[in-house]
């Protein structure tokens, strides 16, 4: 497993990079643009993506109760993912 506690990759453009399974606890995104980054099953306690741009990521099997992501620009199918994490239903 990739550790990367605290790092603060804040205002960074980060494209093709696997996150899975990595620890990203308390690590900053801040108006990061990350372009077809995948974070499935990532560690991201405490972390914060406020204003970043995640809308080519994949998301998967995160428990995004625990980061912070105010602001953040995801897409629709990213955004079903968040609802439902929060026991929102969503319909077509």
């Amino acid at each position: 497993m990739t550790e990367m506690v605290e790092m603060d990759l804040s205002g960074e453009k980060i494209n093709e990079i696997n996150f899975s399974g990595a620890s990203l606890r308390q690590c900053r995104f801040d108006k990061t643009v990350l372009r077809n980054c995948d974070f499935t099953g990532a560690d991201i306690r405490g972390a914060s993506f406020k204003g970043a741009d995640l809308r080519s990521c994949t998301l998967d099997q995160l428990n995004l109760s625990l980061a912070d992501f105010k602001g953040a620009k995801i897409d629709l199918t990213q955004a079903v993912a968040f609802a439902e994490t929060f026991g929102v239903k969503v319909f077509p």
